[in-house]
Formats: structure tokens, C-alpha cells, sequence
């Protein structure tokens, strides 16, 4: 038999090396693509990300404009409702004041007398005050002469108060006027305090003034003893100084 062999063809090193270089560039080829698909699936994930949180942004802050809105508005309504509260609470206190001041007892001649003479002294902004017990039973007199009797103590009153300045060096009101009503047993005791300057005086229980009214307040003085003397009462005219103190029991 015959050896017989196959020759081969001889694969010289520039040969190895050129398809070793192929090869490494496909394998770096594939390489790449499959980074670069990773990356560019990364790179969507990431804008997928990054577009939902942008949406769940907006929608947080449309959320958070309209609760704001919301919120405005209940500020608001509270406010309204505050405020109409506050006013409808100061009307009820002003009714509740005037409830207060008024004056009652079972004298209506006498409620309405004191209590319409209150009201012109604090327009002239003289300080009134007042002890008149409620339920205070009636002065036995007639109508007329209880209307004239107060109607003059507390005339003489206002104008000798209104007659002295209204605030003193120190800022605190120098014009005042008090009336005390008070009953024990069958009789009466009245009494009307006021300020006054210092230049009318009081002298045997008749008023001395340099007023160009005391004809005037001389009148009413008259007028208040009749009364009291018709109805067997005292009267006495007490000169304090800055003030004047009518004292009447009936």
C-alpha cells in the first residue's frame, strides 16, 4: 500500500492574526450592540420615569392648587360668619344695655321722668348714675306734681353740671350727676347730687349765682319746695363746693 497523505494548506502567522482581528471585531461589535441596546432600554426606562414623575408632579400641584383654593375659601366663609357673628353679638349687647339702663320700678311717671333726663345729660356728656331699686313702690302724689318735681331737680341739675368743664387737668370727667331714690316704710328719701362751679352757691336754701339764668334756677327752687311742702315733706339745699345735694323725704 501506498502512504498517501493529505497535504494541507500551510496557514502562514499574518493569516491567524488577520482572522483573530476579525473575530475580536465582531465579538466587540456584538458587544457594543448589546450595551448599547441596554443602555438605549435604560435610557427609556429612565425618560418613562422621568415623564411619570413629572405628570405625578403637575397633578400634585393642581391637587395642592385646588385644596389651596378650598381652603381659601372656607377661610373666607369663616370670616364672613365671623364677622356677621361679631356684629349680631354687638347688636344683642347693645339691646341687652339699653335693657340694662333702663329704669324700672312701679312708678312708670317716675321710669320715665329720671330716664328721659338721663338720656339729655349724657348728650351734654355729663356722667349719670343712678340708685333707684326695681320694684321701687309708687311716690303717692299726683302725676303733675311728681312730673314738675323731678322734671326741676334734674333740670337745675344738667344746667349747673353742664356749666363746668368737662375734663379736669388730669383728663378724667368733672361732670356728673346722682340720683338716689330709696323707701322706708311709708316715706321716701330723694336725693340728686351734681357737680357745679364754684362761683354758685347755696345760702338758706335758696341759689345765689352770677348765671344770667338764676331768675331761672330761682324759679325751679320755688317750684321744688312748693311740691314737697303740699306733701308735708323736707327739702334741704347743701352747697359742697364743686357740687350741689338736693335731699327730699316724702
Amino acid at each position: 500500500m501506498f502512504d498517501q497523505r493529505i497535504n494541507m494548506p500551510q496557514m502562514n502567522e499574518k493569516n491567524w492574526m488577520i482572522i483573530v482581528a476579525v473575530v475580536i471585531v465582531l465579538i466587540g461589535s456584538l458587544i457594543y450592540n448589546i450595551i448599547s441596546a441596554r443602555n438605549l432600554k435604560k435610557k427609556r426606562q429612565q425618560f418613562v420615569e422621568s415623564i411619570q414623575s413629572s405628570y405625578t408632579h403637575m397633578k400634585s400641584i393642581e391637587d395642592t392648587s385646588k385644596k389651596i383654593y378650598e381652603i381659601s375659601n372656607e377661610i373666607n366663609e369663616m370670616i364672613r360668619e365671623q364677622k356677621d357673628t361679631e356684629e349680631y353679638i354687638e347688636k344683642k349687647k347693645k339691646e341687652i344695655e339699653e335693657i340694662r339702663q333702663m329704669i324700672v320700678t312701679n312708678d312708670t311717671i317716675l321710669d320715665c321722668a329720671v330716664s328721659d333726663k338721663r338720656d339729655l345729660a349724657r348728650k351734654k356728656q355729663i356722667a349719670f348714675t343712678y340708685n333707684i331699686p326695681t320694684g321701687l313702690p309708687e311716690i303717692r302724689m299726683e302725676d303733675v306734681d311728681k312730673i314738675r318735681l323731678f322734671a326741676n331737680l334734674l333740670d337745675n341739675a344738667i344746667e349747673a353740671a353742664e356749666c363746668v368743664p368737662v375734663q379736669d387737668a388730669n383728663g378724667e370727667n368733672k361732670r356728673f350727676i346722682h340720683v338716689s331714690i330709696l323707701n322706708r316704710g311709708s316715706n321716701f328719701f330723694i336725693t340728686v347730687k351734681n357737680s357745679k362751679r364754684t362761683e354758685i352757691a347755696v345760702m338758706e336754701n335758696q341759689f345765689h349765682t352770677t348765671k344770667s339764668d338764676a331768675e331761672n334756677h330761682g324759679r325751679g327752687v320755688r317750684i321744688i319746695r312748693q311740691i314737697v311742702a303740699r306733701y308735708d315733706g323736707t327739702v334741704e339745699f347743701t352747697d359742697k363746693g364743686d357740687a350741689f345735694e338736693v335731699a327730699i323725704m316724702l
